[in-house]
């Protein structure tokens, strides 16, 4: 009888405190695109108004297909203003080191204040978009961000506070960044609710997930990976975004310095320029007919007199790559090769010659618009903009 009674006793006691005996579960919270990570400590007014330190990762929607919030199931989102709340969670206690943008030359980047506070507000009714996804996180220290090993979790690049001009060399500071993270968290069940906000929306949306949890940015179907000029301007874009302090730069190894005269981060602060359109393969015709006639007045200025290079041989390539480029070039992809043959002869020949400052300004110019050309038979790889981590600045 009194072994009974005290098994009744435990049973009960068990029952009563099931909810708080429930083991602790470890997950992750994957992010895979062109994201920030700003990180706040002790402001809750930074934190959306939510809670007093916390995580906020904010990516652009320039050049990229809707963002998806996955778990048990897939759910796209549009740009706006979100929250992931996380059932009891807490510090996984890990111990990873990841490489995120953090600094330039051991100075901090930072995030422009006015701009980040913008940011994290979804625009009004009526109003148009802000080109940002921002999620706001359960805080957790950089040890918690896994930097999975592999070529599809880490990318080589360099960063620079400079834009590295076409005739520099890459540098020898390249680094293996992360383009993926995985951000582990201890909860108490395994479900999730993500609450926010579309710019523009008059209303909330919430949506549901249970398991590992994603949220994945990918680019258009037909980006322009040539010279990976969709992550450089994916790169851009996260600096523009943020205001940087100070705005950062990225480059890529195994590139000639001919694919920076191209480089949107060339041309960051004047959004409305540039030679190639990044979310297709289409070229800028008013830009590139401007950059040929100024590279017929240097041709004629010059009057160069080479085997293979003379004068009236490079103004009628140039005529017939301006005409090429007018057109559809991918209709006719066998004469851009014989186009492009032609121009990296003539760039050559005139390489090898001694150079004045006029005719190292006319090989560049053809080196564009060779590197322009092949943009018709390139093909693809994924968006591997290097994940930032950064503080909001003063």
């Amino acid at each position: 009888m009194k072994l009974r009674t005290s098994l009744v006793v435990v049973l009960i006691l068990l029952g009563a405190t099931g909810s708080v005996m429930a083991a602790d579960q470890e997950t992750t919270v994957e992010f895979r695109g062109p994201w920030t990570f700003v990180f706040i400590t002790n402001n809750q007014n930074d934190c959306g108004g939510t809670m007093p330190s916390c995580i906020v990762a904010v990516a652009p929607t320039h050049f990229h297909k809707n963002a998806k919030f996955e778990g048990g199931g897939s759910t796209p989102i549009q740009g706006g203003v979100y929250k992931l709340t996380l059932s009891g969670v807490k510090d996984a206690g890990k111990n990873y080191q990841p490489l995120l943008v953090s600094k330039v030359d051991n100075n901090p980047i930072l995030a422009g204040r006015t701009a980040y506070q913008d940011l994290i507000k979804a625009s009004d009714p009526g109003k148009g978009p802000k080109r940002r996804y921002a999620v706001i996180l359960p805080n957790a220290p950089l040890s918690s961000f896994e930097q999975p090993t592999g070529d599809e979790y880490t990318e080589n690049a360099s960063i620079t506070d400079f834009f590295r001009s076409p005739d520099q060399d890459f540098g020898e500071d390249e680094k293996g960044y992360a383009k993926v993270v995985k951000i582990h968290y201890m909860v108490s069940a395994l479900n999730a609710t993500l609450t926010g906000r579309v710019d523009g929306a008059a209303s909330d949306v919430t949506y549901s997930q249970t398991g590992l949890l994603k949220f994945l940015v990918d680019p258009m179907d037909k980006p322009n990976y040539y010279c990976d000029f969709h992550a450089r301007q994916a790169f851009r874009d996260m600096n523009e975004l943020l205001n940087t302090q100070p705005f950062v730069y990225v480059d890529f190894p195994s590139y000639t310095g001919f694919c920076r005269q191209l480089d949107p981060q060339r041309y960051a602060g004047n959004p409305s320029f540039a030679l190639v359109y990044v979310d297709s393969k289409s070229v800028n015709v008013p830009a590139v007919v401007d950059l040929i006639a100024n590279l017929k007045q240097v041709n004629q200025e010059l009057k160069p007199n080479y085997k293979g290079a003379t004068e009236e041989q490079i103004e009628s390539l140039l005529q017939q790559t301006k005409v090429y480029l007018q057109d559809e070039p991918k209709e006719h992809q066998k004469e851009g090769a014989e186009l492009a043959g032609r121009l990296n002869s003539v760039r050559k020949i005139l390489g090898h010659a001694t150079q004045s400052k006029k005719q190292h300004a006319l090989v560049n110019g053809l080196s564009v618009l060779l590197d322009i050309i092949k943009l018709s038979n390139d093909s693809g790889a994924n968006c591997k903009a290097p994940i930032m981590g950064i503080t909001v600045g003063p």
